[in-house]
C-alpha cells in the first residue's frame, strides 16, 4: 500500500530510513537521524541559495513559472491584473480575501492618509551626493522611519502591526519618489490625496509644475506592474525580510540595518567604522581623512564597538552572524598567522587596517582592557546567553546551529552551578524550559528559590 513517506539506504552504513513526505517535502531535520556513528553530527542539506528549500507553509501565492501560472490566495493573475487594483491585491494577499466596497473603501483610504512623510526625511535626502543610487536612499529612509514610529517595535499588538502595514505601503512610493527626484536634482513633489495610488506616483515622479495629469494609460500600465510584482513567493527580499522579522525587530530598521552592515562593514578581520573610506571629503567636515583610507576613523575597524554588532544580531537570534562577527575581531582567530597582526598574539588591540587598506589585517596600539571587556559580556551573556538577574539566572543561549551544544560551569549568589545546554536540533535560540537536578522549571529563568550549591542545570533548544 503506497505511504506518504521516503526510504533512504545510507550505503555508508547500509541503514535504510523512512522519512515522511508532507506536501511533497521532507524537513531537513528528519535527515539528522542519518549518522555513520553516535558521534556523528548528522546528514544535513545542502542549499546555500535556496533552490530547493522551502522554509514555511504558505497560503499566500503559488507560482509555476514554466507552466505561466500566478495565483495570490487561490485567485489568477490575470483575473486581477484585468479586473483589480494593486491596493484591492494588497489586501487580498494580507486578509486572504478581496475587500468588500466599504472594505475597499476604508482601506483606500487609510492608505492615502498615511502618504506624507515628515519633512526631516527630506534633509535626510539631502545629505545624500547628487548621485547616490536610488535604492541606496530608499534602504536608508525607510530605515529611518523607525525613529518617527517607535511603537513598531510591538509586533506582537495587532493594531500596531496594521499601522505599519498601512505606513510602509503608503510612504514607499513618496520615498521612491523623493529618491528619485534628488537624483534628478528636481524639488520633491508632495503627495496628492486626490489621486489613486499609482497616479498619486507618477505625479511625485514627474510633475513639474500645478496641474500634471498622469497618462491613463501610464496609470494602468504601473497598476498592472504592481499586481504583478505584489508577491512572488520565497524570493530573495522574502526570505531577507522573514529572517529578521523572525527577531521581532521593527519592520523599518531590522532589514535595512542587517543588510548595510553585511553589505558594507564585514571584512574577514571585523567590521569596518564606515564605508567607504573618506578620499575628496575636505578636512574642515571630516577629520578622518588625515589618516590613509581603512586606517581608525576613516572605515578602519575599531576593535571597541564590534561586541554591539554581535550583541544586535543575538538579538535578532541570529547566532551563525554574531559567531562570525566575534571570530573576525578574536585574537585567538590569528594564532596560526601572528605575524599578519604584528602585536602578541593573545591580546585585543584599538584598531585593525580593514580590507580596503593594502596592509588589511594589521593591528595597532594592543592591550585594549576595553575591548576584552566587552568581548567577554557579549561572550558570555549574549552568545552564551548566562545572565544574571536580580530575581535569577537566565540562561538564553544564541549560538551558531553547527554547536551541539555545551558546557560551563558558573559561579551566582555563592552557589556553584554546573550549566549544560544541549542543541539536537541545530537551533540558534529557543529555550523554553529549563531542568534543575531533574526538576522542570517554565522559560529560561532560573529563579532564586532553585539555586543550590552544585546544581545541575540542564537547558535543550527546542523549536
Amino acid at each position: 500500500m503506497p505511504k506518504d513517506s521516503l526510504t533512504i539506504t545510507d550505503n555508508r552504513t547500509g541503514q535504510s530510513y523512512e522519512v515522511p513526505i508532507e506536501n511533497g517535502t521532507i524537513k531537513a531535520i528528519d535527515l539528522r537521524k542519518i549518522k555513520t556513528d553516535e558521534k556523528d553530527f548528522g546528514l544535513m542539506t545542502y542549499d546555500p541559495a535556496y533552490t530547493n528549500t522551502a522554509s514555511c507553509k504558505s497560503r499566500v501565492t503559488y507560482i509555476d513559472g514554466d507552466a505561466g501560472i500566478l495565483n495570490y490566495r487561490g485567485y489568477p493573475i490575470e483575473q486581477l491584473a484585468e479586473q483589480g487594483t494593486f491596493l484591492d491585491t494588497a489586501y487580498l494577499l494580507l486578509n486572504g480575501e478581496l475587500p468588500s466596497q466599504a472594505q475597499a473603501t476604508e482601506w483606500t483610504y487609510d492608505i492615502t492618509h498615511h502618504t506624507m512623510v515628515h519633512e526631516n526625511i527630506k534633509e535626510l535626502l539631502d545629505g545624500f551626493r547628487y548621485d547616490a543610487h536610488p535604492m541606496g536612499m530608499l534602504m536608508s529612509t525607510v530605515a529611518a522611519l523607525s525613529t518617527f514610529y517607535p511603537e513598531a517595535k510591538d509586533v506582537r499588538d495587532k493594531a500596531t502591526r496594521r499601522t505599519q502595514i498601512l505606513r510602509l505601503i503608503a510612504k514607499i512610493p513618496t520615498l521612491a519618489a523623493f529618491s528619485y527626484r534628488h537624483l534628478m536634482g528636481l524639488p520633491y513633489a508632495y503627495p496628492d490625496n486626490d489621486l489613486g495610488y499609482c497616479a498619486n506616483f507618477l505625479q511625485m515622479m514627474f510633475r513639474m509644475a500645478r496641474g500634471y495629469q498622469p497618462s491613463p494609460v501610464l496609470e494602468r500600465a504601473l497598476e498592472v506592474l504592481f499586481i504583478l510584482h505584489a508577491d512572488h513567493e520565497q524570493n530573495c527580499s522574502t526570505s531577507a525580510m522573514r529572517g529578521v522579522g523572525s527577531s521581532e525587530a521593527d519592520p523599518y530598521s531590522s532589514t535595512a540595518a542587517a543588510i548595510a552592515v553585511k553589505e558594507w562593514l564585514a571584512t574577514p578581520y571585523g567590521l569596518m567604522l564606515c564605508a567607504p573610506p573618506f578620499e575628496k571629503t575636505p578636512r574642515h567636515i571630516m577629520d578622518g581623512v588625515v589618516y590613509n583610507k581603512g586606517i581608525k576613523e576613516n572605515a578602519g575597524i575599531f576593535n571597541h564597538p564590534q561586541a554591539w554588532a554581535v550583541m544586535a544580531e543575538c538579538q535578532r537570534g541570529n547566532g551563525d552572524q554574531a559567531w562570525e562577527y566575534y571570530r573576525a575581531y578574536m585574537p585567538s582567530a590569528y594564532n596560526t598567522r601572528a605575524e599578519l597582526r604584528e602585536i602578541e598574539p593573545y591580546v585585543h588591540s584599538q584598531t585593525t587596517y580593514a580590507s580596503v587598506n593594502p596592509h588589511a589585517g594589521k593591528s595597532r596600539v594592543p592591550w585594549l582592557t576595553g575591548t576584552a571587556s566587552w568581548s567577554y559580556i557579549v561572550a558570555v551573556q549574549n552568545i552564551l546567553g548566562i545572565v544574571p538577574e536580580l530575581d535569577g539566572l537566565r540562561i538564553d543561549p544564541c549560538i551558531p546551529r553547527a554547536w551541539k551544544g555545551f558546557q560551563v560551569e558558573r559561579q551566582f549568589r555563592g552557589k556553584r552551578l554546573q550549566i549544560t545546554v544541549e542543541n539536537p536540533k541545530g537551533l540558534s535560540r529557543g529555550v523554553q524550559r529549563l531542568e534543575v537536578d531533574g526538576k522542570q522549571i517554565s522559560g529560561s529563568l532560573l529563579p532564586l528559590s532553585a539555586l543550590r550549591d552544585g546544581a545541575r542545570v540542564k537547558v535543550v533548544l527546542e523549536a
